[in-house]
């Protein structure tokens, strides 16, 4: 019951993260308009690619053995070498990124107009304060504190941004990453002040030896890392060279909808790494593939009658949640991402079976292939069809070839999930049933806009509900997690 109550945290947590997004970029859309948000995007993205590449793989060891590590001494020669590492590493990272700007932006106005490129360091270096202390709490199994503290972050960020546009009515990319920067700040200085009441502070860089043996396991993890963010969000950039920083601003939206339930994927990915580690390393595979093959049937039965809903009720969604141009631009994008989330779940859950193995070559491997196809797909697609619908389509793709590279890598592997073709198929036809009682209460239904979405979203999600539980015979499968993934 401990791990049904940790994933319940955990995806209430996320669940709440994503509403923030939700609530904010409706509002920098229509005041600022799609420019903003686009530029936002991407400025948000590249600052993200430079906090994960700053760790340069050290930290690997402290995230697989700070589970199992047993007292304060322990936990702090885990935590602070790797810590003062990346603070020192994103601190470069962050000049560096100074100097870059002013050689390519400080003179244009094309991406990012009136945005001072001293944020960068500022916002990296409270990211890292905010990441290391939350990670710090996530694997000590202290994830209700981790939870509270990510929606806390999440949510000042908002209030913060607000408060500025309030203020002043100004709402631009600078107001936005200062907002989020001491958002960052002030939750990472609150949790490391906790963290020194358990450890205490220490001064300790990683021992040269051992820092080489921590890149060269971790720096392929990286690699992962920088490919997976061209796997779930190159397509950004692309967009912006090929086509317009506005066309940025209006997939981006779409996306966030159709990958509304990849909010489970990373809930998985929260939970489901130190509880792997912990059954194989007391040599418990069968309670390690339990646990592997719960997350992916969990899985499958949210998102593919998220797929359905997406499908039908998506463009009126996105015309709520941002405005008519996006939703008649983007709307088949919520969809297409929404069936990819599929595939890139089930990925995730196979790449945490081998980061527990420390697999991460790999893990590289396979992510660096699928980055490339994307990349090519993207350009030849967009050049092609001048449309972004197009960099969804390759989104899909690639999760689709990652999954089945993965299959194939993770054949035989014990602690693997292998898909229960039973279960899925009743996924499908509950979702089918799920779908034609969708289409009927659009065609009949005299509600418009935001009323006909709320109630098709509760008469498709009753339909489906019920459904399901009309399988008596297989009641069991529907305790979720709580039976699939129950401590042993």
């Amino acid at each position: 019951m401990q791990t049904v109550r940790k994933t319940a945290q955990t995806l209430a947590g996320h669940l709440l993260v994503f509403v923030q997004g939700l609530v904010l970029t409706p509002i920098v859309i229509k005041v600022a308009g799609p420019e903003t948000y686009g530029a936002y995007v991407l400025l948000i993205s590249y600052m993200g690619i430079m906090f994960g590449i700053s760790s340069m793989g050290v930290g690997i060891s402290a995230k697989r053995w700070l589970p199992s590590a047993s007292n304060a001494e322990e936990r702090a020669s885990r935590f602070y070498p790797q810590f003062w590492f990346q603070i020192l590493s994103t601190s470069f990272l962050g000049l560096l990124s100074v100097a870059v700007y002013v050689v390519l932006f400080a003179s244009s106005k094309k991406w990012f107009p009136g945005f001072s490129a001293w944020l960068v360091p500022a916002y990296l270096l409270s990211y890292t304060l905010y990441s290391q202390s939350t990670d710090y709490f996530r694997y000590t199994h202290r994830v209700g504190i981790y939870n509270v503290f990510t929606v806390a972050q999440s949510y000042l960020f908002v209030t913060l941004a607000i408060g500025v546009f309030w203020t002043t009515r100004i709402l631009d990319i600078e107001s936005l990453i200062a907002s989020l920067t001491m958002a960052s700040a002030m939750v990472g200085g609150l949790l490391l002040i906790r963290i020194y009441s358990e450890i205490g502070l220490q001064w300790r860089l990683p021992e040269r030896a051992g820092l080489g043996r921590e890149i060269k396991l971790g720096f392929p993890l990286v690699l992962v890392f920088l490919v997976d963010v061209i796997l779930s969000g190159g397509d950004r950039y692309i967009i912006a060279v090929m086509l317009s920083v506005r066309d940025v601003g209006i997939y981006t939206p779409a996306y966030a909808l159709g990958s509304l339930a990849m909010v489970l994927h990373r809930v998985f990915g929260v939970v489901l790494p130190p509880l792997i580690a912990q059954r194989i390393d007391a040599d418990d595979l069968p309670g390690a593939k339990k646990l592997s093959t719960g997350a992916a049937n969990v899985l499958l039965l949210v998102t593919i009658p998220y797929v359905v809903g997406a499908a039908i009720l998506g463009k009126e969604v996105l015309r709520l949640y941002a405005n008519n141009e996006v939703a008649e631009a983007a709307w088949p994008v919520v969809s297409i991402v929404a069936l990819a989330s599929i595939f890139y779940g089930l990925m995730l859950i196979k790449a945490n079976v081998l980061f527990v193995r420390l697999k991460t070559g790999a893990l590289f491997q396979i992510n660096l292939i699928s980055a490339v196809l994307n990349i090519l797909l993207n350009i030849v697609l967009l050049k092609v069809f001048n449309n972004v619908i197009v960099a969804a389509a390759a989104t899909l793709v690639s999760y689709l070839f990652s999954y089945l590279i993965l299959s194939h890598k993770l054949k035989g592997d014990t602690a693997d999930f292998a898909l229960n073709m039973s279960w899925l198929l009743r996924v499908v036809l509950c979702s089918a049933g799920m779908a034609m009682a969708l289409i009927l209460l659009t065609r009949t239904l005299v509600y418009q806009g935001g009323a006909a979405v709320v109630v098709g979203v509760l008469g498709g999600g009753a339909t489906y509900g019920t459904l399901m539980l009309m399988q008596r015979p297989n009641r069991a499968d529907l305790a979720l997690l709580a039976r699939s993934i129950r401590m042993r």
